[in-house]
Formats: structure tokens, sequence, C-alpha cells
């Protein structure tokens, strides 16, 4: 193990050889090559935590994770601070994986430049033994020591301004974590490098995506393992846009953890010109048929009954004339510019009156202006 400056990051280059579609399978082969390199990045926006007061939480490929490529699944108690991953060398406070992502191989720390990091040590360890938390480096289950890395000897580099340290590891550990070894210390990121096993996996998925099977072949044997499915909207649909159904399979295979992902659309609900909406008297309503449903290029409305049923970006919008608006329940609507009433104006709201005129003009504020009349049943905006 030593010390080096940082590399350039990896990029994981995956080749699909060919992709067959069966009456009831559709069959996706992805060769993995011998010491293929899978690089993660985690940075204070994979830790969930967005103050100073520490959280536990999980992070893994997918989730809004894009810097995460590998099979890998992290787990950590950690906090926000001075805008990166901020560690305590207490309370059970650190960052482990739970599910490896192959063999370690490198792992880089760039560290906040900040004098709160002067005479700070991060431990790192690895093991071939699954972590369970955070809390399993402050034991016997904490593996073996690979490296302590120490601010004041980080390598400075000029291109990016950012200290970094990094080991390289020699020996084979599965799963690794690391942790303060006094006080707070803070983490700009962490990048992992991952060796991938050599051996090839084609994935066979039911046409619904129900089922799947993973076919291993490691030199001549071949061994297939069927795989556990997980289905979640990842993207609701709209009625401007379709949603997403992501389906994630998992197969453990000589102690590895492999997932494939696949994806498919959820068809737009159909807008049947009517929305429920709360009325002047708290009544719930619906409003009259013909109701248009806003996409957000309009630039000008007259009179007649208007809905945001979607999360909508807007410019300069002019009411004129006698406008009814529903704001529908969860929407936010963004304006780039001024909304002018010239005529009367009236906004509903659903159930929950969560809909929002959230303007990001003029700090933040929805600017609404004009001769007209504003009147607000339901929904909010900032002012």
């Amino acid at each position: 193990m030593k010390l080096l400056k940082k590399s350039a990051a990896k990029t994981v280059s995956i080749l699909l050889s060919f992709v067959m579609i069966l009456s009831l399978f559709t069959v996706i082969p992805v060769p993995v090559q011998a010491a293929e390199v899978c690089t993660d990045i985690l940075t204070v926006d994979d830790i969930g935590a967005t103050g100073t007061n520490y959280v536990n939480w999980t992070a893994r490929s997918g989730e809004n994770h894009t810097s995460i490529g590998s099979a890998a699944v992290y787990s950590g108690n950690s906090a926000k601070g001075n805008g990166g991953i901020q560690l305590r060398s207490k309370s059970q406070s650190g960052v482990v994986t739970t599910v490896s992502g192959g063999i370690v191989r490198k792992i880089t720390v760039a560290w906040v430049d900040t004098d709160r990091n002067n005479d700070r040590y991060l431990d790192v360890y690895g093991s071939n033994t699954a972590y369970s938390s955070a809390a399993d480096l402050y034991s016997d289950a904490r593996g073996t020591l690979l490296g302590t890395f120490f601010y004041n000897d980080a390598s400075y580099n000029e291109a990016d301004g950012v200290y970094y340290s990094e080991v390289e590891v020699s020996g084979n550990y599965s799963f690794f974590g690391f942790r303060s070894q006094k006080d707070a210390l803070y983490l700009s990121s962490v990048t992992v490098d991952w060796e991938i096993s050599d051996v090839n996996r084609v994935w066979n998925w039911a046409a619904d995506y129900s089922s799947a099977t993973c076919t291993f072949t490691d030199e001549s044997e071949s061994h297939t393992e069927d795989a556990a499915i997980t289905s979640e909207v990842t993207k609701q649909p709209s009625y401007l846009a379709e949603g997403v159904l992501t389906h994630t399979a998992t197969v453990v295979y000589n102690g590895v953890t492999y997932r494939d992902v696949q994806t498919e659309p959820i068809d737009k609900p159909e807008f049947g010109g009517s929305v429920p909406y709360i009325d002047e008297n708290g009544g719930l309503t619906d409003s009259p048929a013909g109701t248009q449903l806003l996409t957000g290029n309009e630039g000008n409305l007259s009179d007649g009954w208007y809905t945001f049923a979607a999360d909508t970006s807007v410019d300069n919008l002019t009411f004129s004339g006698d406008v009814r608006l529903v704001l529908c329940d969860g929407v936010t609507v963004s304006s780039n510019g001024n909304f002018t009433v010239n005529g009367t104006l009236i906004v509903y709201g659903q159930s929950t009156n969560s809909g929002i005129l959230a303007g990001i003009a003029s700090g933040g504020n929805t600017i609404i202006g004009g001769s007209g009349n504003l009147i607000i049943n339901g929904g909010s905006y900032n002012r």
C-alpha cells in the first residue's frame, strides 16, 4: 500500500455483445472482462444529510445516485459540514459497504480545504465479511487496516486546487469502511475503484419483468442463478410526461452481488377535460368540462378554466378577462418572468392545497402585477 497522487478517473466500458428478443424473454448479455474496474464516487449529495445533525443513510446505484456505478451498497452515519461529508470519531460515525461492488483496488479521498482538517486522520479498513453498519468500525468487526489518511500529508492537485489522499490495496477485500480516528473531519468526495471478477454473465428477463436469471460462465463452467426482483416507480407519470417503472434484478455469486436494471415507461394518464378542486366554500367539486391543461407555452390566458396538473416552467404569463386556475396537488409552477393580471385571476387548490406558484425571478419570488384582481382560494405562491 502506498499514498499516490490523484489519478484520472477510470471509465467503465461495458460491451453489449448481442441482444436477443425471444417470445417470452429479453436476453441481455453483459460479458465482463477480466480486471474490469468500476468506479464509484461518494459526495455529500449521496448521504442525505443537509445540516450538521448526524443521520443514518444508505446509497446504491440508481435512486438518483448517478456517480455510483457498481453493485455496492454504502451505509453510513455522517453529517454535512463545510460543504462536505462530516465524520466524527464517536457515536458510530463512519461509512461502510454492506454489499460488495467487487474487489477493492483503490480508494481516493478528496479533503475539504479547511483548517479544521489539520491533524485529522481517516482510518480505512478492508474485510471479506459484509459490514452491517458503521458501528462495526468501532468493534472487532472493523476488519484489516488498509491505511490511514492524514490531511497534513495530502497531495495538492494544482489543476483543481484540491488535496487528495490515495491508497492502492494489494490484498483482495470485497468490503471496506472508513471512520475518523479523532475528532470531526470533512471530505469533499471518496472515490472507490472496484475490480469486477473475471466471469461473463448473461441476464435473462421475462418479457413482463416479473422474473430474471443470470448465467455466469467462469472458464469452462456455467451456472445459472434466479434473481430477486424489486420494482419501483422512479418517475411518476403526469398529464405532460410518461413515468418510469424501474426493475432491479439481484443475484449473489461467489460472494459478490450483481445487479441489472431495466426500465419501462408508464403511460401518461388521459386528461379528461376536468379536474377536482376545492371551491370558495370549501366543498370538493369538479371544474367545468373543457378545462384546458397548461404546458407553460401559452403566454396569454383569456376567459376560461385552466389547470397546471404537472410540474411546469413558464416565462411571462398574462391573464386577461375572467380566468379560473386550478393548481393540482404536488405541482410546482416555476416562473422565469412575471405573471400579469389584467382581469380577474382566481386560483383554486385541491384537497391538500400543495400546489405552488414558485417563481425563480427576483430572488425566488413570483412577481404578480397588473391592473386586475388576484384571488387566492387554494394553493400558494411566493410573494
